[in-house]
């Protein structure tokens, strides 16, 4: 009678959970969190040091391989049903890709003597719930009954990964997604597309803006004053299409279209109203003078001559060139003036400013001119004091020797297996 009453009190320890640790699912140790190499969570020491290193080398691989996120989390005792608690924890830890929601659980409660698997929706063809099943049966449990923890889930996680590693199965796992990328950096890479898309989405309106504006202020203008206000833009909107993925594309072929329509479409004469004729280069400098002649040749002023074949008016076009180096000289008024020469009179220092003398020059009419330019003073170097103690190291922990991972945002639909032994 003694005898039988001390083994229920034994019993009634044990079932108290005298000297074991009850989990809730915030409670149980993400430990791919602090050391992208772990998978195995194992904070009652149920697998010994040597087997859960191994258990590791073997998720890791599978990891590597396929991309695939298999855990393994062993302990003592839970606060709820074992289904419950692996579906619950698979969707906090996000356990698998997003894409492929290739997420595996392995949980086990020493003192319920059970165990469940629970896979990503991924997951469930390659490894249905009567083959997870069938290898609780054939693999874990018998060796979980003679008490060898670490060789039961070492030949469990060997006959999954002996599917996932299939090539067929890794094509069919295989994520987009970098391995340990936290599911944050996946929506900031989704996020900036998205916000870049809507910003050459704004580009086009912009663009149609421009134009809007350019066509309205020039109406009731000269065709060259259109020309000049849709040649303003052009750059700007061009710039525009370059970066807005072609979108503005939609305002720069009409501003194109116009641009040319306006000085190469039909001229009328101004004087009779007949189309006027566009002489061609090599004989438009006929038309021209001196200085004009000479804006051509150097690329200061492209010149357009139009002649009337009725009554024989002229009409001559200045289209100026922005690329063009040569500005309007100040004593002939030709686009042929530009910069010979930039020297430094005085240099800078700390405590005085410098000189510099820019000189021009106009190759139409020979005048020279001198402009003379102050140059700020030099800033002063900036003074460092060094704190004593302030170089060297820290005597602090710098932390493990591995870095931090993550997993992939992935979700379970509650399919898998549940056995005991």
């Amino acid at each position: 009678m003694k005898r039988q009453l001390l083994l229920y009190i034994i019993s009634v320890i044990v079932s108290l959970g005298l000297g074991a640790t009850t989990y809730s699912v915030k409670e149980i140790p993400n430990v791919h969190l602090a050391d992208s190499t772990r998978f195995v969570s194992n904070p009652d020491g149920i697998l010994s040091a040597d087997g859960e290193a191994r258990i590791n080398a073997a998720l890791r691989r599978v990891h590597g391989q396929t991309s695939a996120e298999f855990v393994v989390v062993a302990v003592d005792e839970l606060d709820e049903d074992i289904d419950e608690f692996a579906t619950n924890l698979f969707r906090a830890w996000g356990l698998g890709k997003k894409d492929t929601n290739n997420g595996l659980l392995l949980l086990i409660s020493k003192n319920d003597r059970e165990m469940v698997f629970r896979t990503g929706g991924g997951m469930e063809g390659l490894l249905p719930d009567g083959l997870l099943g069938s290898i609780i049966r054939k693999e874990i449990a018998p060796r979980f009954r003679n008490g060898d923890f670490d060789g039961g889930v070492l030949a469990g996680v060997n006959s999954v990964n002996s599917i996932l590693l299939d090539p067929a199965a890794r094509q069919e796992i295989m994520s987009r997604y970098a391995n340990d990328a936290s599911d944050s950096d996946d929506d900031l890479g989704d996020n900036l597309f998205s916000f870049y898309i809507a910003c050459c989405a704004i580009m086009a309106l912009a663009s149609l803006l421009m134009l809007a504006v350019a066509l309205l202020n020039s109406r009731g203008k000269d065709r060259y004053a259109k020309y000049q206000a849709l040649n303003k833009i052009y750059p700007a909107i061009l710039f525009l299409s370059f970066i807005g993925l072609g979108m503005p594309l939609i305002a720069l072929i009409p501003t194109m279209v116009l641009r040319k329509r306006m000085r190469r479409g039909p001229h009328p004469c101004t004087r009779c109203g007949t189309p006027m004729q566009l002489i061609d280069e090599q004989h438009d400098n006929d038309f021209l003078s001196r200085a004009q002649d000479l804006e051509e040749q150097i690329g200061s002023i492209d010149y357009d001559v139009w002649v009337c074949p009725n009554d024989g008016e002229t009409e001559i076009i200045p289209y100026l060139q922005r690329s063009s180096a040569y500005k309007e000289c100040p004593v002939c008024h030709a686009r042929t003036y530009r910069v010979i020469s930039d020297r430094i009179l005085i240099k800078p220092t700390t405590s005085n400013e410098g000189l510099r003398q820019i000189t021009s020059r106009c190759v139409n009419c020979g005048h020279e001119g001198h402009e003379n330019h102050t140059i700020p003073r030099e800033a002063e170097a900036p003074k460092i004091i060094i704190l004593p103690g302030a170089i060297g190291g820290s005597n602090g922990d710098s932390g493990g020797p591995f870095g931090g991972g993550s997993f992939g945002g992935g979700f379970t639909a509650g399919g898998g297996a549940r056995g005991g032994w």
